[in-house]
């Protein structure tokens, strides 16, 4: 029974801000610029994503769109109203030329989309060879498979200097380092690109959320707020400050960041994303709204910007709609993984547990800590009766992040609850979802946490009254059995009586014939054969009885005869 699946970054959608950062994955496909490649410059990689990283607590939102509105709408700030975003065409990925500061040389993937010639007092390009080798790790680590990882590490780690054309190169280290799991060395390669490039948003953003996910929050912010204070302030810096302001529920002071960012930069629709997150969390969605569609005039293409259309629907109950951004946002780029949860999440709520499958999964490949698409993945499994898969997720996902336990414990719980046919004994199993939705109730208020334990309740009470029943039909059947057992045994001990009976009837006839046939040769008479034989052997009868005289004097003649006093 699939019941209960509240995907983590779309049940608290915007009533919370979800994070977001739109390039924290590996690089794209190799025949792109490199700026795409790192999506470095464009509106979708200053956003944020909208992912519920937190695991339920506040954060900022994927995307938002600046206070400065081209018509900003009358309860808007003085300050607001004069920060105007002009109209202008979408902001397209800068190649790496553009997201060096005008001091800086273009990055190497000028080879696809070269910039423009430089004057000869300005940037030099990077040494060929140095391009050639970008571009090779580039194609290796397109690869959608994330089999090239390693080998386009290897490749550019020999390239980053602290050479300031070398920005991009740190960077796209930062995405390979991160998708490869190593986080630590992630954050060091965008800490060393923003060295170099103190207004490479995608940089910036990215550590920021980097920050965020590993609960780090205060010292992201000690880190940015040292940035703006020891270099010329830049839009990127801001942005990546608003950002953290807006995860830790600060909205005031992500306000404050955003607007400096566009103060610096009009066509910031990265901190017009935050900015409309934190006005979509203060559940003022008019605003949000306006503000989004700002950025969306800038950058109608922007996969980050259809995501942030997405949450703000959501927040407003229209999830049908909403699906349809996500479902744009994940399809106008692969290595988007917050869209990709989304979406998948999306799907999930609409029980369509397959395809949530392929996009969450696919958010994992490109962010491999995302702990809250992994949990979504694991309710997805769940919903399509894969137990033990299921569970393995959210044990990996308890491990990797504990802090998301009160989450982790509860969908645990819920698949405890649901489950059958798990091979577990089932009076065991939901003694089991009882603990788990226990442990969840103690990490946070949630009152339908009572109401599944009411409901693993009735299921142990069920399953104990069925226990009952099979009991008292085990003894039924075993009573019956041994009756019937009883019965045949008694059936076979007297068939055996009789049986023994007869045999003995049968023996004792025959020790009668036998004692019979032993006892006639003795006879006197009584048969022919007797009566023959004393024939045979007695002398005839002499007529008038004279026989019997000469057989009665035979003895004396024989006597006679035989002392030889008579002689013929």
């Amino acid at each position: 029974m699939n019941r209960h699946f509240l995907p983590l970054s779309l049940a608290a959608a915007l009533t919370m801000s979800l994070l977001s950062a739109a390039c924290t994955t590996a690089p794209a496909k190799p025949d792109e610029a490199m700026a795409d490649i790192a999506h470095s410059g464009s509106a979708a990689e200053n956003a944020p994503k909208a992912d519920a990283e937190n695991g339920g607590e506040k954060t900022p939102q994927a995307d938002a769109s600046a206070d400065g509105d081209s018509q900003p709408p009358k309860n808007a700030s003085e300050e607001e109203n004069s920060q105007q975003t002009a109209a202008a065409a979408p902001d397209a990925s800068e190649t790496p030329a553009q997201e060096t500061s005008g001091e800086q040389a273009p990055a190497a993937s000028e080879t696809e989309q070269p910039a423009e010639t430089p004057e000869d007092n300005g940037p030099k390009p990077l040494p060929p060879e140095v391009v050639s080798a970008f571009d090779e790790a580039m194609t290796l680590a397109a690869a959608p498979s994330g089999e090239g990882v390693r080998e386009a590490l290897d490749k550019l780690a020999p390239l980053a200097t602290d050479d300031p054309r070398t920005a991009a190169i740190h960077y796209n280290l930062g995405l390979l380092r991160e998708r490869s799991g190593d986080l630590t060395a992630a954050e060091k390669h965008y800490a060393d690109c923003l060295g170099l490039n103190a207004d490479h948003r995608s940089a910036a953003m990215n550590l920021a959320r980097l920050f965020i996910r590993q609960r780090r929050a205060d010292e992201g912010i000690r880190f940015f707020e040292k940035r703006l204070a020891g270099t010329e302030p830049t839009a990127a810096l801001n942005d990546a400050l608003a950002f953290i302001f807006a995860a830790v529920d600060r909205p005031k002071d992500s306000i404050t960041a955003a607007r400096a960012a566009l103060k610096l930069d009009e066509m910031d629709t990265g901190a017009m994303v935050i900015l409309a997150g934190v006005y979509a969390s203060q559940k003022r969605f008019e605003l949000a709204q306006l503000v989004l569609g700002n950025a969306l005039a800038i950058a109608p293409e922007d996969p980050v910007l259809a995501n942030q259309q997405g949450l703000l629907l959501m927040a407003q109950g229209k999830n049908q709609e909403a699906r349809g951004f996500f479902k744009k946002a994940a399809e106008g780029r692969r290595d988007y993984p917050e869209a990709h949860n989304n979406f998948g999440a999306s799907l999930l709520s609409a029980q369509n547990f397959a395809e949530a499958v392929e996009h969450l999964e696919l958010a994992l490949q490109y962010a491999p800590d995302f702990s809250e698409a992994r949990i979504n993945l694991a309710s997805a499994y769940r919903g399509m009766g894969d137990f033990m898969k299921a569970r393995e997720l959210y044990l990996q996902a308890m491990k990797e992040s504990p802090e998301m336990a009160a989450d982790i414990e509860f969908n645990l719980g819920l698949l405890f609850l649901d489950a059958r046919d798990t091979g577990i004994d089932l009076t065991e199993q939901l003694n089991e979802a009882k603990e788990h939705l226990a442990a969840s109730e103690k990490l946070r208020h949630d009152e339908n946490i009572a109401v599944y334990l009411k409901d693993a309740d009735k299921a142990l009470a069920k399953e104990k009254r069925r226990l009952e029943r099979e009991e008292r039909k085990r003894q039924k059947e075993l009573k019956e059995r041994q009756k019937a057992e009883a019965e045949a045994e008694a059936r076979r001990a007297e068939e055996e009586a009789q049986k023994a009976k007869a045999a003995e009837e049968s023996a004792g006839q025959s020790h009668e014939a036998a004692d019979a046939a032993q006892a006639e040769p003795n006879a006197d008479t009584g048969s022919p054969e007797a009566g023959a034989s004393a024939e045979s052997q007695a002398p005839e009868e002499a007529p008038n009885g004279q026989g019997e005289q000469a057989g009665n004097a035979a003895p004396a003649s024989d006597s006679a005869a035989s002392s030889g006093d008579n002689l013929p």
